[in-house]
């Protein structure tokens, strides 16, 4: 008898103990993001150091906040399939990137409101298409493309990858890249 009480004692503590230690999960909370109108899209030439090409960037995001609203960065690579000698698409092969690019911007966005993405823009260069996103649920976004990805109804090929910026750096290297400051 004694035994059990002792036992039912310690079992208390403990519990007690566990509880006062494990802390709340909580969903974080984003700040709300401010609607990006008139989107002004910048052409631009780039180059790798050993490639050249061209950039489709969304200057309408140089200085804009709050960067937090969208804390993910979504890279998607298409890869071209019909490219030229310099490793860029031939005129035909537009047509399948941008649809590719249109589907999968549906899907990064999906039904969230508000959006779930502002649409950064689009690298050409060395036999890929780059396409960057700014997300706010990038749980939803990769579901989505995961999806798609597995269905085999694309029209090229691609890879992506979902990562954590809050700051926006990786994207900053691409405004840099063409004179802009985020």
């Amino acid at each position: 008898m004694i035994f059990a009480i002792v036992i039912s004692i310690v079992t208390i503590l403990l519990l007690n103990y566990c509880s006062s230690r494990r802390k709340a999960v909580q969903k974080v909370q984003l700040p709300e993001p401010v609607a990006v109108t008139d989107s002004v899209f910048i052409g631009a030439e780039v180059n790798d150091g050993k490639h050249y090409g061209t950039a489709v960037i969304n200057s309408s995001l140089a200085g804009y906040e709050p960067k937090g609203a969208y804390p993910w960065e979504c890279s998607v690579c298409i890869y071209i399939e019909n490219m030229t000698d310099d490793r860029l698409p031939v005129e035909s092969e537009f047509e399948p990137l941008y649809k590719t690019e249109d589907k999968i911007d549906s899907l990064v966005n999906g039904d969230l409101k508000p959006v779930n993405a502002i649409y950064v823009g689009h690298t050409l260069i060395d036999g890929t298409m780059l396409c960057l996103w700014r997300v706010r649920d990038a749980e939803a976004a990769y579901k989505a493309i995961t999806e798609f990805s597995n269905s085999e109804k694309y029209l090229r090929p691609f890879s992506y990858v979902i990562e954590h910026d809050p700051q926006w750096e990786r994207t900053s290297v691409l405004y840099k890249g063409i004179g802009l400051e985020l």
